[in-house]
């Protein structure tokens, strides 16, 4: 017919683009993380980012990421996994965001992956993530926990001890006075 085309979908040749999977945004107790903010979690754009630092009173955050595929074909559910945490992958679909509640003091690897596309098509993005343990749990709290408990130890020993001298004292007063008399 004059200047008509019909096709269908299924007949053409799909070719899948390689795209990235990029980190886009980090939310931390309710509350959007910028760079250089008062937080100091982060020093440049969530995208450029490799690593964070969270303190121990972190209740919950959130990390959005974007995929630079917006051809239907290269649509893939999300896998991810947080290593050093859980060693299972979750699959996310439809979702951009990922959340965790909670983490004990530790640290962590984020690895973000599409579900059926090999990292030729499109390469895992990853995120180092730090849970500082709490001041009572430092080293140095422990060596200071330490070093308190043998003090009372020794507080204690000496004031039996004293104790001990005290009474064999008055024993030994007693004892010269009954020898006097």
């Amino acid at each position: 017919v004059h200047g008509l085309l019909s096709f269908k979908e299924g007949t053409q040749s799909q070719v899948i683009k390689p795209y990235n999977i990029t980190l886009s945004r980090l939310i931390v107790d309710g509350n959007e993380i910028l760079p250089g903010d008062k937080t100091g979690i982060l020093n440049t754009s969530m995208s450029s980012t490799s690593s964070i630092t969270l303190n121990s009173d972190v209740n919950m955050f959130n990390i959005e990421f974007a995929a630079s595929n917006y051809l239907l074909m290269n649509k893939s559910d999300i896998q991810y996994c947080l290593e050093g945490f859980s060693r299972e992958w979750n699959t996310i679909h439809g979702l951009n965001r990922i959340t965790y509640s909670k983490l004990p003091p530790g640290n962590y690897r984020l690895v973000i992956r599409p579900v059926s596309h090999d990292e030729t098509i499109c390469p895992p993005a990853t995120l180092n993530i730090k849970v500082k343990a709490p001041w009572f749990m430092n080293w140095y709290a422990f060596v200071t926990w330490f070093l308190l408990f043998f003090a009372v130890l020794y507080v204690l020993h000496y004031v039996i001890v004293l104790n001990l001298l005290l009474q064999l004292f008055f024993q030994y007063q007693k004892l010269l006075v009954y020898v006097d008399q």
